[in-house]
């Protein structure tokens, strides 16, 4: 009995202690509950925005962009290019004599276009050193005097015209092209003078002319010219030009008149 007493005793007082720590431990209302979580639930938004704020600040550095310098704009240094074309006038004239033989040539012609190249290098803005070619099928009138006489002084003159005639031409030569005038703001800037010496071939068809006709002839020559260029960009401009050239056939010829002379006028676009 007294040992069922004791666990009697024991376990009252167990409920009894149970019971004040509820009684003492705060309790919510429905209300106050819904208001703890939902606060409880906001917190680690909060705290989470707070750490992400610094990371969507920061930015990655921007590299620096600059433009590309372009070397040496609006002067003549370096690689030197020019294509020209225009109209041309040319005068053919030759004169051959052989004992008592005499034969006289000439052609008058013009062309449109006549094509130039040139390739060279450009120095201190100042000097361009170029190879020249160009080629050229003219359009004209050829005439041609022959003369021959025997030994007694009798003689036959043959005479031939043909205004349907044409004549073929190339030139090419070395050459150099001054630019005094550098100042880029100065209105003469882009005025030029040159020159070249070179080799030609030439040959008049369509007439009946013993001397020349059908015959490939070998000239040497000259050029000289006067033009002015404008830039449009920094390395490129566009020009006119004109030039007037003289060259002497190789064969055997009398007379201060002989030879080839003519002139260009030529729309020249440059790079360098």
């Amino acid at each position: 009995m007294k040992k069922l007493f004791a666990l009697i005793c024991l376990f009252s007082a167990c409920v009894f202690a149970e019971g004040s720590a509820w009684e003492t431990a705060p309790h919510f209302s429905t209300s106050e509950s819904a208001t703890l979580e939902s606060s409880a639930s906001e917190a680690p938004a909060v705290e989470s925005s707070t750490l992400a704020a610094p990371v969507a600040e920061e930015t990655l550095p921007t590299a620096k962009q600059t433009a590309p310098r372009i070397a040496n704009p609006k002067e003549h240094r370096g690689f030197y290019s020019n294509f020209g074309t225009g109209f041309s006038y040319v005068n053919f004239h030759t004169e051959q004599v052989d004992g008592n033989d005499y034969e006289e040539a000439s052609f008058k012609g013009f062309t449109f276009p006549l094509m130039d190249f040139r390739f060279g290098v450009g120095v201190a803005n100042l000097l361009v050193f170029y190879t020249e070619f160009n080629i050229a099928v003219y359009s004209g009138e050829a005439n041609d005097i022959e003369i021959y006489c025997d030994s007694y002084g009798n003689c036959d003159v043959d005479k031939g015209s043909d205004d349907n005639s044409i004549m073929a031409r190339s030139y090419i030569g070395f050459g150099t092209s001054i630019y005094p005038f550098r100042d880029t703001s100065s209105a003469l800037n882009g005025f030029f003078l040159g020159g070249s010496i070179g080799y030609g071939l030439d040959a008049v068809y369509g007439a009946d002319l013993e001397s020349v006709d059908s015959e490939v002839n070998v000239d040497w020559g000259f050029t000289v010219e006067i033009g002015k260029d404008w830039w449009v960009n920094d390395h490129l401009s566009i020009g006119l030009s004109a030039a007037y050239f003289h060259a002497s056939p190789k064969v055997y010829v009398t007379g201060s008149d002989n030879g080839i002379d003519g002139f260009h006028i030529l729309f020249r676009l440059t790079r360098g």
